[in-house]
């Protein structure tokens, strides 16, 4: 399976590509593969993200008979501390490509907001052991959004280091 890439910074291109290796999906770029069950984007602002959503949902006269089964995946990746204020636009966005794009997110960040300062003693000296390197859990959400096909419009938060 392959899956598009678009819109990815240095520092999470990497990332992406050793996660989606770990799941068998190739990694290519929009202009080598202008249509993939799977669109991976990275998006720091609504505008972004609706723009880019418009290059991947299919036209609205292509909507018309077709199947009510999404044939593409989009996942639009969220900078961290950016889930709370992007959330309603990825719900509106969802709702507005259904039933044709299934649309989630992945939140590059705790669910919880950073600490203040006075509060960092009450954080962990050392990360818990059980906690997963960014690559392998942004894998297992990937696979986890693929073969959840009843998930729409949601955020996964990624708090791994």
């Amino acid at each position: 399976m392959k899956a598009v890439l678009a819109n990815l910074p240095d520092e999470l291109s990497g990332t992406v590509t050793e996660a989606l290796a770990q799941i068998g999906v190739e990694g290519v770029s929009a202009e080598t593969a202008p249509a993939a069950p799977l669109w991976i984007f990275y998006a720091p602002d609504a505008e972004t993200a609706k723009a880019e959503l418009a290059r991947i949902a299919p036209p609205p006269a292509a909507k018309v008979g077709q199947d009510l089964r999404a044939q593409v995946l989009a996942i639009w990746l969220m900078p961290a501390g950016s889930a709370t204020t992007l959330a309603g636009v990825l719900q509106a966005e969802a709702l507005a490509h259904a039933p044709d794009l299934r649309l989630n997110a992945l939140h590059m960040g705790s669910r919880r907001p950073e600490p203040a300062p006075w509060q960092s003693a009450w954080e962990p000296s050392q990360p818990h052991p059980a906690q997963l390197e960014r690559a392998e859990s942004l894998a297992q959400a990937l696979s986890f959004l693929s073969v959840a096909t009843s998930v729409m419009g949601q955020i996964l938060h990624l708090n791994s280091p």
